[in-house]
C-alpha cells in the first residue's frame, strides 16, 4: 500500500516520472487506499469461507486450557 523502498513501487515511481507524472507518498496513499481497504474487507471473509473453522464456539475454553497446563505441571 505505500510507497516503500521496494523494488517493483521505485520502478513505478521511475516509469511514472519518464512519463511525466510525479508521484508523491500522499499521491500514492491515494491510489491504493480504496484497494487495500476492499482487500481487508474481502480477503479475510474470503479465507473464512474457503477454510471453514471446525470450531466456532469454545464456552469450556478456560476450563479446556486450564486442565491443559495441569497436564503440562503448570
Amino acid at each position: 500500500m505505500f510507497m516503500t523502498a521496494y523494488t517493483g513501487n521505485l520502478l513505478a515511481v521511475k516509469l511514472a516520472a519518464n512519463a511525466g507524472v510525479t508521484l508523491t507518498w500522499g499521491s500514492w496513499l491515494l491510489a491504493a487506499v480504496v484497494s487495500c481497504l476492499i482487500s481487508f474487507i474481502i480477503i479475510p471473509l474470503l479465507i473464512y469461507w474457503l477454510v471453514r473453522p471446525t470450531i466456532r464456539h469454545t464456552p469450556d475454553a478456560p476450563k479446556i486450557a486450564h486442565d491443559e497446563l495441569k497436564k503440562w505441571g503448570q
